[in-house]
């Protein structure tokens, strides 16, 4: 069975001027069918696509953390476009890469993005957002889940020096972010 599809949030970017350039303005004016960008609205996040490749804008409806699926939000979020290497917007999303994706909130940022750091000052343990759709949610979680598990498990039996370094750093995170 094929996984559930899913976007990662691993950081955002503090910096909203990329909200300004004309073509991004263009674009979501187009999109919202609005002559006003409220900033506090959006976010621009670094983001890992997990579906396949989608022409923006995407809604999506549910955000838990990645590390801890207990915290999660019901809240409307939509991708209206994104910035590669902070030259070229774009529409699309393509499968497996990394983009700055713009998103959009129905009202202000969501608390749960509160715990994301800027994507430049990010440490490997920091917590990470996972975005679905509310009816996958649950097949999303179990599926990370999953994965996290086969690979600690990968880690472990293949690698054991590398793992027990892994394990060390990350109890000595939680020690200090508690």
């Amino acid at each position: 069975m094929k996984s559930p599809q899913h976007i990662q949030i691993e950081g955002i970017e503090n910096d909203k001027s990329l909200l300004d350039r004309p073509d991004v303005q263009k674009e979501l004016y187009s999109q919202t069918g609005s002559q006003q960008i409220y900033p506090d609205k959006y976010v621009l996040g670094v983001i890992r696509n997990f579906y396949e490749d989608t022409q923006l804008p995407f809604e999506l409806d549910y955000i838990f953390q990645m590390n801890n699926t207990t915290i999660y939000e019901l809240t409307k979020v939509t991708i209206r476009g994104c910035i590669n290497n902070q030259t070229k917007f774009h529409t699309k999303l393509w499968q497996g890469y990394n983009h700055l994706a713009i998103i959009e909130f129905d009202r202000k940022s969501p608390k749960i993005f509160d715990v994301l750091k800027p994507y430049n000052e990010r440490e490997r343990w920091d917590p990470v957002l996972v975005l679905c759709k509310s009816n996958d949610s649950e097949r999303c979680k179990e599926s990370i889940r999953n994965g996290l598990d086969k690979h600690e498990e990968f880690m472990k039996e293949n690698n054991y020096e590398r793992w027990k370094v892994l394990k060390q750093e990350e109890e000595e995170y939680k020690r200090k972010n508690k």
